[in-house]
């Protein structure tokens, strides 16, 4: 052999050794933080043995002897799953981002720190009640323990971003669970876009798309000297830098009595809303010791469940969408600038010097301003340049103890004590279904909601005026309470009743086509099996798309179009039935047709970044074009970019019915059977750091084509203005069988593990686009005898 190829040879093998050695070593070094979930480690914090079985989806099952080690353990497991997400979840709220990210998340850590939750729970923390400081405790304990066991072989994204994490304390649990209550609240942003359209726009043709009480809207638009749209340019850079919405977390639920269920006792069934993510926002477990036993959803960094059931009762969450916060206009007072003017008097206004902590060891300080109503979240001039800054009040600011609610939730035996539970929530406000063994069904709303003497509205309000501050709280004995009503069924979603008597708490009207869709199912038997439950929760016919169709197809049909595709698929449309299925043109066509209508009718006046921010407000947008669209007239069809014409409602339709066709002709071709919904509308579960060059394709998930839309039982909703990738949707669903839990079934989208080389990163997934679910079984002795693997975690003594 020649020489020369003899040494190419060997360094060819040198080099394809290398690659092997180092793609072994990668491996070794991504796999070495996964989960152990077979062996005996010992663990001297425990008093006695726990044990801890994966099931065929890793779902851990806690057996403990007492309390302390159940937590300690519920803490230990939880963060072999989830714990980077857990440390980035209390980084984002507590505004300490740019210590492993960089200065790109310096705005964002700004807004955290101004928002304060991590400041909130400090003072939490010394009021928080012996149950909910001792169940906090032993988690933190478990959480501590593994990071201590696991030190140098954390998941992959401490060793990417290179740094190491800092203890978990019993302030991380109350912060993550402010958190949560935060992601529930957004009324502020709809303020400041609501203020904005009637300085753009005029008060007439604000209210025409935005539900507010008129009296109060005209007393708010008429200050001359404030201008909404400025506070609204100042807000938006905050929301945007923190990925905050104006909506898009809430959900559904129902229950029906053991009269119309097959099995003679209640099902109930809940789905829970929000951001689509990577890994899931909800993790599942069973947690056991003594006589309490409670299996359901859990959110990481937070011990007990947030949704399930016990041996007892069942119970699923419904995020309320009411406002729990307001924008307050404060004046400054001119002579002090450290003072604001509350009505007749000067007030001190409170600072607290903070800092942003950066990757490179350096800090930037941050002060914040804060007023009786909450913090300074913008400073403007004024038209006659008087200073004025902008508070923000919620609920989320008081001190309050969930934890506690959450404890006894879990071990609530009956509808009283479930009640009596709830008691104890404030933030976010939830509506709860409830089902229990006995053969009893609920819904209890639970959560403070201010008292606004003025009523509600979706404006900002003067600090100055008396009226328009908070006096109080409705009491939780005159919120929504339903207990076995004469129908045999409830059902909740996020959307408020215009009044709980006698306060006002919306000014919307909820239409809410879910809601409707999911009546109209429960109506077609008189007795439904979970079965039936299944195709309920993930039924994707639109109702809203029958209800505009209904309103448009006759003039569609009438108007002479002059193309054969446009003619055609006039037909197709006034032959579909609504449903949103993946392989539908239809659907295609008509989410195409939205969104030109929408764009027709509001972009003109509206102009980029006000549009953007209004069609963000999905879906009371998109009830609201339902609503115009039954309208003879309006000063929104009028397009005033065409002053010389004057067009009326058909004019806008035709034009954006021609739009959509063609844009599916540019998109597709003229081969109509690639114009699927499917091949439009595609989810994706993004991870934080899926842009990172070597791991990005490792730790995305998709694009996959889905049906459903915004506006189905089965949500898929998009972001209007980025259309047609999925933002949000149901992040977990849950049917249970009172008195027969073994047989109640849930899923999460993605899996258990938040680790990308994990069996269980992405085992749920196929169930999950299938419309398909795994068992929850909860029985503790089919479970010792599932043969399922074991960890046992044994104590020190």
């Amino acid at each position: 052999m020649h020489k020369g190829l003899k040494i190419g040879l060997v360094i060819f093998s040198v080099v394809v050794l290398g690659l092997v050695i180092l793609c072994v070593w990668g491996v070794r070094m991504i796999t070495s933080s996964l989960p152990q979930d077979t062996g005996e480690p010992v663990v001297e914090e425990l008093q006695s043995d726990v044990h801890v079985y994966r099931d065929d989806y890793h779902v851990p099952h806690v057996m403990a002897k007492n309390e302390y080690d159940l937590f300690f353990a519920q803490g230990y497991i939880t963060a072999q799953d989830r714990f980077w997400q857990m440390d980035l979840w209390r980084r984002m709220a507590s505004g300490r981002l740019s210590e492993i990210l960089g200065s790109s998340s310096i705005r964002a850590d700004s807004m955290m720190i101004v928002l304060g939750i991590r400041r909130t729970s400090r003072r939490i923390v010394p009021e928080l009640s012996p149950e909910s400081r001792r169940v906090f405790q032993a988690y933190a304990d478990g959480v501590n323990r593994y990071i201590q066991d696991y030190g140098r072989r954390l998941p992959i994204e401490f060793r990417l971003l290179n740094y190491k994490p800092s203890p978990w304390m019993i302030e991380d649990c109350v912060t993550l669970l402010r958190w949560f209550g935060w992601q529930f609240s957004t009324g502020w942003i709809i303020e400041s876009i609501m203020g904005a359209m009637i300085d753009q726009v005029g008060l007439e043709k604000t209210i025409e798309i935005f539900p507010s009480q008129n009296r109060v809207v005209s007393q708010i638009a008429s200050w001359g000297n404030i201008s909404l749209f400025d506070l609204f340019r100042h807000i938006r850079p905050f929301c945007e830098e923190a990925s905050i919405r104006s909506t898009g977390y809430g959900g559904h639920g129902w229950a029906i009595s053991g009269n119309r269920s097959i099995t003679g006792k209640p099902l109930l069934a809940n789905t829970i809303h929000s951001t689509y993510s990577n890994p899931s926002i909800w993790y599942e477990i069973q947690l056991t010791e003594g006589d309490f036993n409670v299996s359901g959803i859990s959110y990481p960094g937070l011990p007990l469940v947030i949704a399930g059931h016990n041996d007892h009762i069942g119970w699923g969450i419904t995020p309320w969408m009411v406002d729990c916060q307001d924008l307050f206009i404060e004046s400054m007072d001119s002579s002090d600038p450290s003072q604001f003017l509350d009505v007749d008097q000067s007030k001190p206004i409170e600072t607290v010097d903070e800092e942003i902590l950066l990757r490179n060891g350096s800090s930037i300080p941050v002060r914040v301003s804060i007023t009786d109503h909450g913090p300074i979240v913008a400073e403007m001039t004024r038209m006659d340049g008087m200073p004025l800054s902008v508070s923000l009040q919620w609920t989320g600011y008081d001190i309050s103890d969930e934890g506690l609610s959450l404890y006894k939730l879990n071990r609530a035996g009956n509808w009283e004590s479930f009640r009596e539970a709830l008691r104890e929530f404030h933030v976010p406000v939830l509506n709860v279904i409830y089902a229990d063994a006995e053969g009893d069904i609920g819904q209890q709303t639970a959560g403070k909601i201010p008292i606004r003497p003025m009523g509600v509205d979706f404006l900002p309000r003067s600090s100055d005026d008396p009226s328009y501050h908070w006096q109080g709280f409705i009491p939780y004995d005159q919120l929504v309470s339903v207990h076995n009503p004469d129908e045999g069924w409830i059902i909740v979603t996020d959307r408020p009743f215009m009044e709980v008597s006698p306060y006002s708490i919306s000014d919307i009207d909820p239409i809410y086509y879910p809601s409707q869709r999911i009546r109209q199912l429960l109506s077609e038997k008189e007795i439904h099996s979970l079965t039936d439950f299944k195709r309920i929760q993930t039924d994707v016919l639109s109702l809203f798309a029958r209800d505009v169709m209904d309103l448009i197809i006759v003039r569609l049909k009438e108007y002479g179009f002059n193309e054969d595709l446009e003619r055609e698929w006039v037909n197709k449309l006034d032959e579909w039935n609504g449903e949103m299925k993946t392989g539908s043109g239809e659907a295609a066509l008509f989410e195409t047709l939205v969104l030109h209508l929408m764009k027709n009718l509001f972009h003109d006046e509206l102009g980029d970044t006000l549009y953007d921010a209004y069609i963000e407000s999905d879906p009371y947008s998109l009830e609201k074009l339902s609503r115009l669209l039954k309208q003879r007239s309006s000063l929104w069809f009028d397009h005033i970019g065409t002053p010389d014409i004057i067009e009326d409602k058909w004019d806008i339709v035709v034009r954006s019915y021609r739009e959509s066709v063609a844009f599916l002709k540019d998109q597709f071709g003229e081969n109509v059977s690639a114009w699927t919904w499917g091949a439009l509308h595609t989810l994706s579960f993004q991870h934080p750091l899926g842009g990172h060059p070597l791991l990005g394709n490792a730790l995305d998930l998709g694009p996959f084509p889905v049906g459903g839309s915004g506006m189905t039982v089965d949500m898929k909703a998009y972001d209007l203005k980025n259309p047609f990738s999925v933002i949000r949707g149901g992040s977990a669903r849950i049917i249970m069988e009172a008195d027969n839990w073994d047989h109640s079934v849930s899923i999460i989208p993605t899996g258990q593990s938040g680790q990308p080389l994990d069996a269980h990163y992405k085992d749920q997934l196929p169930l999950y686009l299938g419309n398909m679910y795994h068992i929850q079984i909860s029985d503790t002795l089919k479970i010792k005898q599932s043969g399922w693997n074991c960890l046992i975690l044994k104590s020190g003594e």
